[in-house]
Order: C-alpha cells, then sequence, then structure tokens
C-alpha cells in the first residue's frame, strides 16, 4: 500500500521524538553541549547542540520512503529529473559543514565557501537558476541565466544563514522555519507542486517532532548542523514554490515568506558594518534581544517572533495567489 502523505507527516514527527533522546545522549556524553557561561548566551545551563541530527536523519528517512513507495515522488529522488534528490545531497553537505563549526568553529569564509560550492552544485543539478523574477504580477526583471544562477545560490545561502543568526532562543529558529514552510506547504497544494507540498510538509512533521525537546525549557539546541541546514532547505524549497513559468520566479513569495529571519540577517550585516565590524561578530541585537530588552521573558519573546511570522506566513500566501498572472 502506497504511504500517504499524512502518514508520512506523523511518521517523521515520531521519528524525530525518538531520535531526539538518542541523539542528546551521544551529545552530553561526546561533549557537544552549549555552555552558558558566554555573554551572548541567554540559557542557565550546558545544553546539547546536535538537535539538527535527529531532525535531518528523520526528514530523509520519510523523504527515502516517499520515493520508494510514492510513484510520482520516484523520478523527483532519483529518476531522470532528481530535484528532491539533488536537495537532500546537498542538505548533507551543509549539515557536515555546520557539525565542523560546532566542533571545530570554522572560519566565516571557510564556512560561506564551503556552502556556496554546495549551493552552486545544488542549484545546478536541480535545475533551480532563472532568468527573470516577477513581482505581483506587475511586471517582470530579465537577465543573462548566470546571474539567476548566482541569485539562487545567493538566496540559499542567505536563507542558511539567516536562519543559523535568528536562533538564539528556545524553539526559536525551529518555530520560524515551520510557520515559513506552512506557507509554502499551502502554496505547493494550491499550485499543484507536488515536490513542494511534499518536501515542506514532511520538513514540518519533522519539527513537530524536535519541538517536543526544542520548545522552552529546551532540552536540545538545533546547532550550526542544525540551523544551517534547516535554512538550506527552506531556500532549495522556496524556490521550487516559487516558480510561475519556464525561467520565471515570484520575487515576492519567499522573501514574505521568511521575512523575519531575512530582515533580523540584513539588519544584522548592516548595523555591524556601519559600527566597523566585521558582518559576522556576534552581538547582542538581534529582534529577541531587543524584546527581551523590553522585558518580555524568554517565552514571550519565542511566542512573539512566532507570531509574527506566521502573520509573514499569511501576506505570502496572500501574495502569491492575490494577483492575476
Amino acid at each position: 500500500m502506497t504511504p500517504s502523505i499524512y502518514s508520512l507527516f506523523v511518521l517523521g514527527a515520531i521519528l524525530t521524538c525518538v531520535l531526539t533522546p538518542v541523539i542528546r545522549y551521544l551529545a552530553l556524553k561526546k561533549g557537544f553541549v552549549d555552555c552558558p557561561q558566554r555573554a551572548r548566551k541567554v540559557h542557565h545551563q550546558a545544553t546539547p547542540r546536535l538537535g539538527g541530527a535527529a531532525v535531518l536523519s528523520s526528514f530523509l528517512i520519510v523523504t527515502m520512503i516517499a520515493g520508494i513507495f510514492v510513484p510520482n515522488f520516484q523520478n523527483l529522488l532519483w529518476g531522470s529529473n532528481p530535484i528532491v534528490g539533488s536537495i537532500l545531497i546537498g542538505s548533507i553537505g551543509i549539515f557536515i559543514i555546520g557539525f565542523l563549526d560546532d566542533l571545530a568553529r570554522l572560519s566565516p569564509k571557510t564556512k560561506l565557501f564551503g556552502e556556496f560550492l554546495i549551493a552552486g552544485l545544488v542549484v545546478w543539478g536541480a535545475n533551480l537558476s532563472f532568468e527573470s523574477v516577477q513581482f505581483l504580477g506587475l511586471g517582470s526583471i530579465s537577465f543573462p541565466e548566470w546571474v539567476g544562477f548566482a541569485l539562487a545560490c545567493l538566496w540559499i545561502v542567505g536563507m542558511a544563514n539567516a536562519v543559523n543568526l535568528i536562533d538564539g532562543l528556545d524553539g526559536l529558529a525551529s518555530g520560524i522555519t515551520l510557520t515559513g514552510l506552512v506557507a509554502v506547504a499551502v502554496v505547493g497544494y494550491l499550485g499543484g507542486i507536488s515536490s513542494v507540498t511534499w518536501l515542506s510538509t514532511l520538513l514540518i512533521g519533522c519539527l513537530l517532532g524536535f519541538l517536543v525537546y526544542n520548545s522552552r525549557p529546551a532540552s536540545i539546541f538545533l546547532g550550526d548542523c542544525g540551523s544551517l541546514t534547516l535554512g538550506y532547505l527552506a531556500g532549495c524549497i522556496t524556490l521550487l514554490a516559487s516558480v510561475r513559468n519556464d525561467g520565471v520566479i515570484d520575487g515576492i513569495f519567499p522573501v514574505l515568506a521568511f521575512a523575519l529571519p531575512i530582515l533580523d540577517c540584513v539588519f544584522a550585516i548592516f548595523r555591524r558594518t556601519m559600527r566597523g565590524r566585521s558582518p559576522f561578530s556576534p552581538d547582542m541585537e538581534h529582534f529577541h534581544h531587543r524584546l527581551m530588552a523590553k522585558g518580555l521573558s524568554h517565552g514571550k519573546a519565542v511566542l512573539a517572533m512566532w507570531a509574527a511570522a506566521f502573520s509573514c506566513s499569511l501576506v505570502a500566501i496572500a501574495a502569491a495567489f492575490g494577483k492575476g498572472d
């Protein structure tokens, strides 16, 4: 019997619930923990930080099951049009970069080089490049194919790092990614883009299972390996969801769906650069830090950010379908 998207959604959540405590135990045993002694940390005890391993493992398992048993999904995974297969292979590469960063703190240049290399291979393998960007049906901007290729790579790498930067409170990055993926799943379903519907729905299931342990008080963090991978997957899936016609992509929907981490990342780069600092230097002025400085508790700051992200998702859905072609 062919498994349904709903059964694999539930399986993804269950798998993550089962795997996360295992990953947590291994992380504690090997010393992969985030210590609160550093000034920027807002938690008060050493916490394992390899939760991304549980999310990605569960996501790969349920996606592979879909690729084996769901006819329409097989070709996208390892057939003549391996869009999904390319994205999954890339996710493993991004995870490895994040894991190495968790392990030994890679330099920003090394991380970016690896991220752009993987993004380039995935954009080429999954044919995610584009030749024109459309804005709300009001017109489009065309450019050479190599520019579309570069912009697609920049989007994927930018999303990976935006989610990584906003991962500062319990459940924040995972919850915000989940709300953005809800918009992506809706657009994929209503637009008849099966690859988008399946990928986003299965990843949402895995994130729900992880939030059982990652919500406050979190017993495990995503780690750079998790937040970079989530941002990478969100970047790839939003590109798939934004394709309107051959070589034309919706330039508004993906930005709106993940407006919160994108704006947080842009503001961080701008303020650090304006102060003569490296854009990669950490600080305590992200959106969630500012909310807590205004008096919101840890939990209320996360809820406020989730609510804002969900509002952005609703606007993104409206922008995707509330216009003429």
